[in-house]
């Protein structure tokens, strides 16, 4: 049932996708980017946001995302990773909310990359739990006002504005997380442990 509803609000988003820049957050498994992801407790994951700049250089962004840890107390951050190692970031991390300068110029891209979060999930608290990560820009609930009228968005590097939308693959934009099965020859430590 839950699945079901995901897929349905993956639609209403698709529908309210439009062309110009847009965010997108991917999962990768180790296999690269994916719009979909399966998490398993022997494997960790990242969950990744790009910036497809509409032919526009960045240097600053700001959003505010969906963070596993509120939604699902005991999956670990191993690892945050910043575009260009972005020195000064306002947003509280914590909350999922991001406010970064990168400190250099980065080119035009289809798919910069921003954040690279990698978490673990050693004990299982997401299980077959189905999720959906969106992001979305700051809103008066949120530490800071919008530079962006409430939508995600960057500044170029002659400081002009850009606001965008969620956008870039076939989730408009959402990484689903565990909404599709995984295959089923797939091998893990508790099928192998149940071997000997």
């Amino acid at each position: 049932m839950k699945t079901a509803i995901l897929a349905l609000l993956l639609c209403l988003i698709a529908r309210s996708a439009g062309a110009g820049p847009t965010f997108a957050i991917w999962g990768d498994d180790g296999t690269g980017l994916s719009p979909n992801l399966v998490t398993r407790t022997d494997k960790p994951f990242d969950v990744v946001v790009t910036l497809d700049s509409d032919g526009n250089d960045s240097i600053a962004a700001e959003w505010v995302m969906s963070d596993l840890r509120l939604e699902f107390p005991g999956v670990l951050l191993v690892q945050t990773t910043k575009i260009f190692n972005t020195g000064l970031d306002l947003g509280l991390n914590d909350l999922g909310e991001y406010l970064m300068a990168f400190g250099t110029c980065a080119p035009p891209s289809d798919r910069v990359e921003l954040l690279r979060l990698s978490y673990a999930d050693f004990s299982g608290v997401i299980g077959t739990q189905s999720t959906l990560m969106t992001l979305r820009g700051f809103e008066s609930s949120d530490s800071r006002p919008s530079s962006f009228n409430g939508q995600p968005g960057f500044v170029d590097c002659t400081e002009g504005r850009h606001g965008g939308e969620m956008g870039g693959h076939e989730n408009a934009g959402a990484l689903c997380v565990n909404c599709y099965e995984p295959p089923a020859n797939e091998t893990t430590i508790s099928d192998i442990k149940a071997k000997f």
